[in-house]
């Protein structure tokens, strides 16, 4: 990070976000494949809604609630995993849910 900035406080900061959400960037892999396949299957509106709720709603709600409990700044970086476990199950269960529809709909 010394390349673009040279305030060590930052790059303190910059190395703890990343030490706090790289270890669950699966998860928002999986959230976007999921999301990508439900909307190439023809239920954009679902992906979009969640996608949505999810990762807008929630996220700032979460932010909200630290903001208001003093929480410090790691608690602020974990609210990106937490949002993207939660996007994941709901996209894991809508994908599930819809792909039994089609399975027994033919």
């Amino acid at each position: 990070m010394r390349i673009f900035i040279k305030n060590e406080d930052i790059i303190y900061l910059g190395s703890q976000i990343a030490f706090t959400t790289f270890p669950f960037y699966w998860l928002y892999s999986i959230l976007e494949v999921l999301g990508s396949s439900l909307r190439g299957m023809g239920y954009s509106i679902v992906s979009m809604y969640v996608t949505t709720i999810c990762l807008c709603a929630v996220r700032i709600s979460l932010l909200y609630l630290i903001s208001k409990f003093n929480f410090d700044f790691k608690s602020v970086a974990y609210v990106y995993p937490m949002t993207w476990f939660i996007t994941a199950s709901i996209f894991i269960i809508a994908f599930l849910k819809i792909i039994n529809k089609k399975i027994k709909s033919n």
